[in-house]
């Protein structure tokens, strides 16, 4: 089974596909797309090692820049998306502090964060959501008053 380079290929690609779901991003499926058209080619062809690594990046990086912005699912951050994410409540995943990023818990899916305060956030925290950048939320440490 993995004596057949295509194969080889169609299973990197496979892999690259599937990893896609667990990293979000829209950038590891596009060299997923690359190795199933090495595997394609080598159907057809049969080519050494190099041209067939030489190929898989070629096909990645085209697909990578002519396909990106067209399959992206990313809706633009406007006000009213910017609006729905200000004031609420997250939960700290990791320690950050400022000038370091974490993860946070919100809304049923761990987040990019980053703060702009001196306090150190403590994995288990929760914080209070500050303001957005892109797919980075900014947050401060919330104070529980007792």
């Amino acid at each position: 089974m993995f004596k057949d380079p295509a194969m080889v290929w169609f299973l990197i690609g496979l892999a690259c596909v599937l990893a896609e779901f667990a990293l979000p991003g829209l950038i590891i499926i596009f060299f997923g797309i690359g190795a199933w058209c090495s595997a394609l080619l080598l159907l057809v062809l049969d080519f050494s090692v190099f041209f067939q690594i030489l190929f898989f990046i070629l096909f990645s990086t085209l697909c990578l820049v002519f396909l990106r912005k067209r399959v992206s699912f990313q809706k633009e951050v406007t006000e009213d998306t910017t609006e729905e994410f200000i004031g609420k409540r997250a939960r700290a995943q990791d320690s950050f502090t400022k000038g370091e990023f974490g993860k946070v818990f919100f809304k049923g899916t761990s987040w990019k964060a980053e703060t702009l305060s001196k306090n150190i956030i403590e994995k288990g925290d929760y914080v209070k959501i500050t303001g957005q950048e892109s797919l980075t939320l900014l947050v401060e440490l919330l104070k529980i008053e007792e």
